[in-house]
């Protein structure tokens, strides 16, 4: 068995995750990708031990995106790929559709389907809302998305403007969790700044209490993949040059990301209006060919006229497991 050592984010209260379009709440970002994690774990270290080490604590670590879990059902992402499921009833029109809305797979289920395996299931395996197989029988969605309104009073006098603010409720013993890999001198410095990230919370809203969570360190445990024949990523990936070539891309199933947004993660406030600039990633689920991938990380600091303005690393490191589909 192949051990994954994992952070299991319980949160307190609700998560809003932006979509970097400024003043526009009604709707949240269904993912929290690997970049925001990475990028929050990287503010975090610079709030409690300053920006000298930033680069070098960065490459120390690689963590995935954030997947739902739900009891001890670890959800992974759906193979950009045809899933090799089938009811045990048989074939039916409705239950070819209900297969296309499946989104995230037990890990237990996956691991057959990661060493090529066709996987029977019965029904009741599938959420209610089709997204989430189960191992064994279903249980309800882990979270609830609830939209509120709320208003803007203007501090200088003015009519007050309403907007909608959507946010996602958790379940009792469900939340998120993450993959991560961490090493050499940096480990401990690692989880502290996981455990201050709970406590100033992730997301939108912080200051009122959106995102705080209790994180608990454990692991998972999948099989191994023999004579594995492509690698699926967990994160986004952003390729070094080198890694784009057409032997590989011509045989791999991917999905592209646009991934922008404002610098939030600044200890300077008069940057917090500036967009990072824009760049297109490899999303969670993609199956590639080769069978390392090392990614970079990329500076996407805005063209502005201060130097002061510190550089702004986007993570395309991904973790990625193997697999045979």
């Amino acid at each position: 068995m192949e051990t994954f050592q994992i952070v299991k984010l319980n949160f307190t209260s609700p998560l809003h995750i932006g979509k970097g379009l400024g003043e526009y709440y009604d709707s949240s970002e269904k993912m929290l990708h690997s970049d925001t994690i990475s990028g929050a774990i990287a503010s975090a270290f610079c709030h409690l031990y300053g920006d000298g080490q930033l680069k070098d604590f960065m490459e120390a670590y690689r963590v995935s995106s954030a997947f739902p879990y739900a009891g001890s059902s670890f959800f992974l992402p759906k193979p950009q790929s045809k899933l090799n499921i089938e009811f045990a009833a048989g074939e039916s029109y409705s239950n070819n559709k209900r297969l296309k809305k499946i989104e995230y797979i037990d890990y237990r289920l996956f691991s057959k389907l990661a060493k090529g395996e066709k996987v029977v299931i019965q029904e009741n395996q599938l959420s209610g809302n089709n997204k989430f197989l189960f191992a064994g029988k279903s249980q309800p969605v882990p979270y609830k998305d609830e939209t509120m309104q709320r208003v803007v009073v203007p501090r200088l006098g003015g009519d007050a403007t309403p907007f909608y603010f959507e946010r996602r409720f958790f379940n009792a013993d469900c939340g998120l969790y993450f993959i991560y890999q961490v090493g050499g001198e940096f480990s401990e410095k690692f989880r502290s700044a996981i455990q201050w990230l709970g406590q100033s919370g992730l997301g939108t809203d912080k200051s009122v209490g959106n995102g705080q969570f209790q994180p608990e360190f454990a692991d998972i445990q999948i099989e191994p993949v023999q004579n594995p024949d492509r690698v699926m990523v967990l994160s986004l990936f952003c390729p070094r040059k080198e890694e784009i070539i057409d032997d590989n891309l011509g045989n791999s199933t991917y999905a592209l990301v646009q991934r922008g947004g404002f610098i939030a993660g600044t200890t300077n406030d008069g940057f917090r209006h500036l967009r990072k600039k824009s760049l297109y990633m490899f999303a969670e689920g993609s199956l590639f060919k080769t069978g390392v991938l090392q990614g970079k990380i990329e500076n996407v600091r805005p063209e502005w006229n201060d130097p002061n303005l510190h550089p702004v690393y986007r993570d395309g490191r991904p973790i990625y497991i193997p697999v045979k589909i």
